[in-house]
């Protein structure tokens, strides 16, 4: 989410992109349903009026591109639950698709959104070993090489909160 910001502010200094810009003006499909007044700002405020769009696309494990475009189909399809700039409900997942196929738009990149974030804001910044969407061989190659970190999930069913870490266990 940081990145993206990141990416839509260097979308607004190469003047290809202004935060009062609709949406709709880098992803026409998203006009559906009543989001053509849907600004840039909106969405990177939380106000603009579709939070719960894209939570039911599927899950990642049908690959990052399927993921993606699942996502962003149904944020464009989506109806809005307020009107634009009225309420705050934080957008979890289709705003940041919709944002991110907008840098891609604007910047004319024709790659992946994590192609474009690696190579325009990730390089850039030395940070040479990150990625948005690791492909399949940099995680063999850092998995055979031991640098990559294991990652713990609990049970969303018995999680409750708060959730402490103390001296590396999680309770």
């Amino acid at each position: 989410k940081p990145l993206t910001a990141i990416a839509i502010g260097q979308q607004i200094d190469a003047g290809r992109m202004r935060l009062n810009d609709p949406v709709a003006n880098f992803v026409p499909e998203f006009a559906q349903n009543g989001k053509g007044d849907v600004t840039i700002e909106h969405v990177l405020l939380h106000t603009a009026g579709f939070s719960k769009a894209g939570l039911d696309a599927p899950p990642v494990e049908r690959g990052a591109e399927a993921c993606w475009e699942d996502t962003l189909a149904k944020t464009c399809s989506a109806t809005l639950e307020s009107p634009p700039g009225h309420e705050c409900a934080y957008h979890i997942r289709g705003g940041w698709h919709v944002l991110g196929q907008a840098v891609l738009a604007a910047s004319g990149y024709s790659g992946s959104y994590g192609s474009y974030l690696r190579e325009n804001v990730l390089q850039p910044l030395g940070a040479v070993d990150s990625f948005v969407g690791m492909p399949a061989a940099a995680f063999a190659r850092y998995r055979d090489e031991g640098r990559l970190a294991p990652l713990y999930f609990l049970p969303s069913a018995k999680a409750s909160l708060p959730i402490r870490a103390e001296a590396g266990a999680v309770s």
